[in-house]
């Protein structure tokens, strides 16, 4: 029974590593990156100025609270992902070993030196990642919402245009409409 239940755990992790490979394999096309574009663009006034979502913020960071790397692989950014990842993996790993030290305590002397701070430690800070990853996955999705609707919108600018044009010799007031359209 036990074999069983192993071979269905290996399973499992065989087929989140493929479907995480997909999505990073997926992602390497020419969307813009959350590096390149953060400084040029704010979350202030989001509703006021987003008109179409190619990314919910909502879904990014509901799949990033069920599971932490979804959100990023959602929005396309799996790097980030795979770094969340290994820092909560490193903060939960303090947490296991200063919980082994615990397990192995002398009851004799009642004492095990250090393994409550390393559980602590190790909750505090696997935690605030999570919290932190669901916060940041939402303002990603904000930020390349906002790029990709800048990038895939029409702009037309009227100019009004006032000059002195030079015509048989005279010089004569021309007025008139400069048209620039960008898209």
């Amino acid at each position: 029974m036990k074999i069983r239940t192993n071979i269905k755990r290996n399973k499992l992790l065989v087929i989140l590593f493929i479907l995480t490979s997909f999505f990073y394999v997926k992602s390497s096309g020419q969307e813009p990156k959350y590096r390149f574009i953060k400084n040029q663009f704010t979350t202030e006034n989001y509703r006021e100025k987003i008109g179409y979502q190619k990314y919910s913020p909502f879904a990014a960071g509901l799949c990033n609270f069920a599971y932490p790397p979804a959100g990023y692989l959602y929005i396309n950014e799996p790097t980030r992902g795979l770094l969340v990842t290994g820092s909560q993996l490193i903060t939960s790993g303090v947490f296991l070993y200063g919980f082994w030290m615990g397990m192995g305590v002398n009851y004799e002397y009642e004492k095990a030196p250090g393994s409550k701070a390393l559980m602590l430690s190790g909750f505090i800070a696997t935690s605030a990642i999570y919290l932190w990853s669901v916060f940041d996955v939402v303002k990603i999705a904000k930020i390349k919402n906002l790029a990709w609707q800048e990038m895939h919108q029409a702009h037309v600018e009227f100019t009004p245009a006032i000059n002195w044009a030079h015509a048989h010799n005279k010089q004569a007031l021309t007025a008139g409409i400069s048209l620039h359209i960008t898209f």
